[in-house]
């Protein structure tokens, strides 16, 4: 009897490690190519958790199997647990010799879905991204509007612009009579940009798309890519599923819009990674990648640059709390090369959007090229 029941014991510890070592590879599969399989990694978040609770059981009832959990939790901290929720970040490293300041926000078209020219709110808005005092600004769904009163009409570019980032660009449009706005994904800098293109030409929406630009800094030349992938679209009347009758179609609709999504998510990575691997300069991405930290986007961008939550922050890192709570979906990533990232913040009191501003110090480690 005895031996039946550690039998039985051991079959359930070692069988449920065994499922969750299945479920934490499931990230190195191309979510472009096989999306059904991608879905599952949104459970990874859940079976860490269980992990964790298993340790905490098997210490309490003294199981030595509890040895083996906290060796599989050890071997999957670089895989998926520092990136979910890092816990080795507590203290501050050095922040001595040049640094930059990094802020990337989706800015969610500034929350209101029109307003007249010298709209108080937008200024109030913008001067509080200012006040952080960033050296550069990554933002997505950036929305200015074509001057109505000629030249001298106030504009959220201008308004940029006059505070201390003369450097800007991304998608312009508007009619020939106006002068053409900014829009979509953008690139704000105090310093001279060049080298500036859109890296997605196929996706011709202006909330979608992503810009690249060369940064000439004083201690370093680097490539800035701002970054909105596809959007996961998901309505908060689609999440409501307590009608029986409406239950099926509802989520046979979820399942059709995160499949079709992690397709284009993944067409839209290919041009990204061809800057990233060509550019003589190293990186800075960032932006609102609509993304799970589990998934196979991040794991293929990881390859080359570093997370700088799992570097330099703590805790969950929510950058999105709207339709679907606890998300992480907006990341800086950076050039592990030539820079350290030694601090990032997700700022939480900017409530202007559905997304929170993500704020990261960067200690310069190589000088620029030539």
């Amino acid at each position: 009897m005895i031996k039946l029941k550690n039998f039985l014991k051991n079959s359930l510890y070692f069988g449920f490690l065994l499922i969750c070592a299945i479920v934490f590879q499931l990230h190195r599969i191309d979510s472009s190519a096989m999306p059904n399989a991608a879905l599952t990694t949104f459970g990874i978040p859940f079976f860490i958790f269980l992990c964790f609770v298993l340790l905490i059981f098997s210490v309490w009832r003294r199981h030595w199997q509890g040895v083996f959990v906290l060796l599989f939790l050890a071997f999957h901290y670089n895989i998926h647990i520092q990136y979910t929720f890092p816990i080795t970040n507590i203290s501050k490293k050095s922040e001595e010799g040049e640094s930059i300041r990094v802020m990337s926000f989706n800015a969610h078209f500034f929350n209101i879905d029109e307003y007249t020219i010298n709209e108080p709110e937008v200024k109030q808005f913008l001067d509080e991204l200012i006040a952080y005092d960033a050296d550069i600004l990554l933002l997505q769904e950036f929305k200015d509007f074509a001057r109505e009163k000629g030249e001298e009409g106030w504009t959220a570019e201008n308004h940029l612009v006059k505070a201390g980032y003369p450097y800007r660009y991304g998608r312009r449009s508007g009619s020939k009579k106006q002068r053409k706005s900014l829009g979509g994904s953008v690139i704000f800098s105090r310093f001279p940009l060049k080298n500036m293109r859109e890296l997605d030409r196929k996706n011709k929406t202006h909330s979608n798309n992503s810009v690249a630009a060369t940064a000439l800094l004083p201690g370093i030349t680097l490539d800035l890519i701002s970054v909105h992938m596809h959007s996961m679209n998901i309505s908060s009347d689609e999440l409501q599923l307590t009608d029986a009758n409406e239950r099926e179609n509802k989520l046979n609709n979820l399942r059709s819009k995160l499949t079709s999504g992690y397709e284009e998510r993944g067409r839209q990575l290919e041009p990204l990674m061809d800057r990233i691997y060509s550019s003589p300069y190293p990186s800075l991405m960032a932006g609102d990648f609509n993304e799970i930290p589990q998934g196979n986007i991040h794991y293929r961008i990881r390859q080359k640059l570093n997370d700088a939550h799992a570097s330099a922050g703590f805790g969950l890192g929510v950058t999105y709390e709207d339709r679907v709570p606890l998300l992480r979906i907006d990341y800086q990533w950076y050039d592990p090369k030539a820079l350290q990232c030694v601090q990032l913040k997700v700022l939480r009191e900017v409530k202007w959007s559905d997304h929170y501003p993500v704020l990261g110090t960067y200690k310069i480690l190589r000088q620029a090229e030539g």
